[in-house]
């Protein structure tokens, strides 16, 4: 038994768009029949878009289509310019300065004292006690050594400078003479300071200041009134009171030690502002705004003592505070170093480059300041003794950067950009009758530039075929103007450049004629050509660039000859039951609105997209659609074909179920002109007649 469905082309077109391959079954008792099925497998379009993959198509106010294409040929960045090296800024801090408390001290050396060593007149005195008397002249006699104990304030000290007040006031009723002193280290009994009194009379104090520099004083020490004589009362009696007094005064300040073993009262050891330079920045600059990085500080110290320290950049700021580092570094151990490191993000802050009086460039001021605290404790501390700090900035990017950006020469190097934008058009001949290719420059960067194309050549890769742009606009320097900071900040306004490309003035049909789909070029860039004009006031922003695009606007008026176009397609077929098929028919339904003749080609695949086979003779040509007075298709042309499919086709046709388009379009006569509008297809419905037989 065989069942045959018909369907105009009518009900194809609108009825079979969305049907799905469907059974039919008849119930007859004959053990052997065949049964025949038309039902669509294929539903597809070829359109313009085809034409390419990732340009852009954009139907004018005619609707005739351009195809509009843009690329990327080359962005100027921050890091163009300059990159923030890691780097780090070392040095060695000596102390400033060793600062010691001032100490006094007293003796009193009384007249008893001195009556007990000055033999028979002085034994007189010891009698006269109370009463007016002459006293006779006293021979040179001498005081018992004082031992002078200051080692609980230091232990031993070597000076770099000092000063030793040595006064002696005389509360004797009678002047005294020739006063020898003399004061020693009681260990090693060295001599600090020695001298002599002529004279101090009666109720007189008399007083000397001695130089400590270069001295080693000891905690422990030893004073003593070598020898002191007297004229007495010169005959005039006189109140002997054996409790008066010479009473001796020493008070030493100003103490700046080299080394000392001491109790250190608190105090700066160094307190250092200085500029230093930012190494290797080949540009010029007075002020940014870090976007990225950190600053990592590292302190090393041989002091015995805690020491704190503060960093401070001071033309650094965030939210108008300036960095700062303030940690404390433990005590070294005796012969030895402690080390501490920290780590700052630098994320915000706002660099001054610009020094003092804002007349330089890639300068930063810091100020170091180490000091210690009164601890009560002995320590032993020495101006050899050091600080090491170590500043480094790690991976700083800018988000913001001011200045003179120097007269660097950029550019792309020779650079190859693949564009996808004839990717179908795997062969054929493609004549434009007008095309723009532009090179456009959009620079947000405050920099005027010279910009020069040195070199833009296409290439199809296919046939090796290279065409060299040649372009009266391409054969100079083109000023690029710097972009306008108005606001201070982004958005910035941008300055735009473009240099079009037509057939007036160049080769563009022979260059778009090609199919490239490699570019070759070289772009070379001068930055401030006049040199600093702006008066170290460049700018640029990270993320605000100077893009140089490659712009192609090709009106689809053309002449094409064995143009090719493609698509792959799946079949939509549903169950599996295709055993029993034994031959059958495909029915191609066409529609053109080409005004271009179409020659097709049907291939089946495989799931690798490996060709297996045809399914016409030769290429099936389907007429161009009728053609206005306007150049504007009004009647597509329509064609059917129908294809007889025999087992081993039908196979491979509905095992891997996939076919490939091959569309060779010609425009005839060749050299015709045709143009394409947004709304034309070539539309391929295929429907499929199979003969099924069941039972032998």
């Amino acid at each position: 038994m065989r069942t045959q469905f018909n369907f105009s082309q009518k009900a194809l077109t609108w009825g079979l768009l969305t049907s799905v391959i469907f059974f039919v079954s008849c119930s007859i008792k004959d053990p052997r029949w065949e049964t025949e099925l038309l039902a669509p497998l294929v539903k597809t379009k070829i359109s313009i878009k085809h034409l390419s993959q990732d340009s852009t198509l954009v139907a004018d106010s005619s609707g005739l289509v351009h195809l509009v294409y843009r690329n990327g040929l080359y962005n100027l960045a921050i890091d163009s310019f300059f990159e923030f090296s890691d780097t780090s800024l070392k040095n060695t801090f000596r102390i400033d300065s060793l600062a010691l408390y001032n100490s006094k001290f007293e003796y009193p050396l009384s007249l008893g004292t001195l009556a007990r060593a000055a033999g028979p007149a002085g034994q007189l005195l010891l009698f006269f006690h109370g009463f007016s008397q002459i006293i006779p002249e006293i021979q040179p006699i001498a005081g018992t050594p004082i031992q002078i104990k200051a080692d609980t304030i230091f232990q031993t000290m070597t000076l770099e400078s000092g000063t030793l007040d040595l006064s002696l006031y005389n509360g004797l009723p009678i002047d005294v003479t020739n006063v020898q002193y003399s004061l020693k280290n009681s260990k090693n009994n060295e001599e600090i300071v020695s001298g002599v009194f002529p004279l101090i009379a009666a109720g007189a104090t008399e007083q000397r200041s001695i130089d400590l520099a270069g001295r080693t004083i000891e905690g422990q020490l030893t004073a003593q009134l070598i020898s002191l004589s007297s004229p007495g009362s010169r005959g005039v009696p006189v109140l002997i009171d054996t409790n008066n007094q010479v009473l001796a005064r020493l008070q030493v300040y100003n103490l700046r030690p080299y080394t000392a073993t001491a109790l250190w009262p608190a105090q700066n050891l160094i307190n250092d502002s200085y500029y230093f330079g930012l190494e290797g920045l080949p540009v010029e600059l007075k002020h940014s705004i870090i976007g990225a990085g950190k600053a990592r500080i590292r302190l090393s110290s041989t002091l015995q003592d805690s020491v704190r320290f503060s960093y401070t950049l001071s033309t650094a700021k965030k939210n108008g505070i300036p960095f700062q580092k303030s940690v404390t570094l433990y005590p070294a151990p005796p012969g030895g170093v402690s080390h501490r490191t920290d780590e700052e993000i630098l994320i915000g802050f706002d660099f001054d480059f610009s020094g003092e009086n804002n007349d330089s460039f890639n300068l930063q001021f810091n100020h170091v300041l180490a000091s210690i605290d009164s601890t009560g404790e002995i320590k032993t501390i020495s101006k050899t003794d050091s600080i090491f700090v170590e500043l480094a900035f790690e991976n700083l990017h800018p988000d913001y950067a001011r200045g003179y950006l120097n007269d660097t020469i950029l550019g792309t190097g020779l650079a190859k950009e693949n564009i996808d934008v004839f990717a179908n058009l795997r062969s054929g001949k493609l004549e434009v009758s007008q095309a723009e290719l532009s090179v456009e420059v959009a620079n947000k960067i405050g920099v005027d530039l010279n910009m020069s194309v040195k070199q833009l050549e296409g290439i199809n890769s296919s046939s090796g075929k290279k065409v060299v742009m040649d372009a009266v606009p391409l054969q100079k320097e083109v000023f690029i103007p710097r972009a306008s900071d108005l606001l201070n900040g982004p958005p910035i306004q941008p300055a735009v450049t473009k240099l079009s490309i037509n057939e007036g003035n160049s080769n563009i049909r022979e260059f778009i004629s090609n199919f490239p789909d490699e570019i070759i070029y070289n772009i070379e860039l001068q930055a401030n050509p006049k040199g600093n004009v702006s008066n170290w006031n460049d700018f640029i922003y990270d993320g605000e660039l100077l893009n140089v695009d490659l712009l192609l606007d090709v009106p689809l008026n053309l002449s094409a000859e064995g143009l090719l176009l493609s698509d792959t397609l799946s079949l939509s077929i549903q169950g599996d039951d295709y055993d029993a098929v034994k031959e059958g028919t495909l029915h191609f339904f066409f529609e053109n609105d080409f005004p271009v003749d179409a020659g097709i080609q049907i291939y089946l695949l495989d799931e690798s997209d490996r060709v297996l086979d045809s399914l016409f003779l030769n290429n099936f040509v389907v007429g161009a659609g009728q053609v206005d007075v306007n150049g504007r298709v009004q009647q597509p042309r329509q064609t059917n074909k129908d294809v007889f499919v025999e087992r081993e086709k039908i196979d491979k046709l509905l095992r891997f179920r996939k076919m490939y388009m091959k569309v060779i379009m010609d425009s005839l006569p060749l050299d015709r002109e045709v143009k394409i509008f947004s709304d034309y297809e070539l539309e391929m419905i295929v429907t499929a007649d199979f003969v099924y037989e069941h039972g032998k």
